[in-house]
């Protein structure tokens, strides 16, 4: 250009209305104000199923209006996936760490042998994947040198595969473990803790079908809104997430009304683990902890900002009850575990 300015202008447009475009642009004169080129048509086809992941990607980002757009993502969802997964799923069951809050409540057991309704929490929350409507791979448990034996019991029957934390060091460190036993596996991991009895089979699966169907995410977990959440999630003014906090470990605020994860996370396997090594190197010290409040590698806050810092995406679906997030940490949360589960099936009263 003369003026010596330059630029690009991106415009997305249906198929059928891209030659009327482009002959308006060319009929006009932009003498005196801006002069358009292009070598050839200057466009690319983009197929309908990619528009459609960008079309679901905004519906579902959207925390505040997810009860309007889930008709429309649902059907974006099976327009895309059909009736289940297009990649493997593998669950990745958390079981680990001491349990130190949970022994001074009373709990005489670790906290994934908690009983719900007489089963061990950690066997309530496998058997939610196994109650799916399309299949999983077989499941990782990690556990604690602690936990190992116990819960091999708890779980015997079951197809599993077993992977230990050696030492304590955090939620993200306890996934970390499990990348050797993961690392010939391409498909996506679903990482929940062991403690989330009440998260309901729909939001699973749900949360696996979105997460699949919008492909561009790095990172893709149920959230819900309500007082004073455990782990806020930060947003940036256009919607974006940028930040999960952590009120427990690191001190942060809880707002008054704000997003809270579920305890569910959906992730590329590979590229979890990249990420997840990256934040080991940079975190790890020689004395043998993180340069971190507590010394711990957190997962989901320090996944989240990583994943922000690279500028992928994360996404958050607003989808989930309250009550879901409710997960076992003490003594007197069995009987409020209980109580959730049967409001949410129908079979209890709705008050929370």
């Amino acid at each position: 250009m003369g003026g010596g300015f330059g630029g690009n202008i991106l415009a997305l447009i249906m198929e059928e209305d891209v030659r009327r475009a482009i002959e308006n642009v060319r009929g006009r004169s932009y003498k005196d104000t801006i002069m358009i080129s292009s070598p050839g048509d200057g466009s690319i086809h983009v197929p309908s199923s990619e528009s459609k992941r960008f079309r679901l990607i905004e519906l579902a980002n959207d925390p505040v209006k997810w009860g309007e757009n889930e008709g429309e993502i649902r059907a974006i969802v099976d327009g895309l996936l059909g009736e289940g997964p297009s990649r493997p799923v593998k669950p990745v069951i958390v079981a680990a760490g001491k349990g130190v809050r949970a022994r001074r409540s009373g709990l005489e057991v670790p906290k994934p042998l908690a009983p719900v309704f007489g089963t061990p929490v950690v066997r309530y929350v496998l058997e939610k994947f196994l109650a799916l409507s399309f299949d999983v791979e077989r499941p990782v448990v990690i556990v604690s040198p602690e936990t190992l034996d116990p819960i091999r019991k708890a779980l015997s029957g079951y197809q599993v595969d077993y992977v230990v934390q050696e030492e304590a060091l955090g939620t993200a460190n306890a996934v970390l473990s499990a990348r050797e036993r993961l690392r010939d596996f391409d498909g996506d991991v679903a990482v929940i803790w062991g403690t989330q009895p009440v998260v309901r089979v729909e939001t699973i699966g749900d949360s696996i079908l979105i997460h699949q169907a919008a492909r561009f995410s790095s990172m893709t977990f149920p959230t819900a809104l309500r007082s004073n959440p455990y782990a806020p999630i930060v947003r940036d003014e256009e919607g974006w997430v940028i930040d999960s906090l952590e009120t427990h470990l690191e001190g942060a605020k809880a707002p008054e009304i704000g997003e809270d994860n579920i305890g569910l996370f959906l992730l590329p396997c590979r590229e979890m683990f990249e990420s997840l090594e990256r934040l080991h190197r940079e975190h790890y010290l020689p004395e043998g902890k993180y340069d971190t409040p507590g010394g711990e590698l957190g997962f989901p806050n320090m996944m989240v900002r990583e994943m922000a810092r690279e500028g992928k995406t994360v996404l958050a679906l607003a989808m989930a009850d309250p009550r879901e997030t409710k997960g076992i940490k003490a003594k007197e949360d069995l009987e409020t575990v209980e109580r959730y589960i049967l409001q949410l099936s129908g079979t209890g009263e709705a008050n929370v």
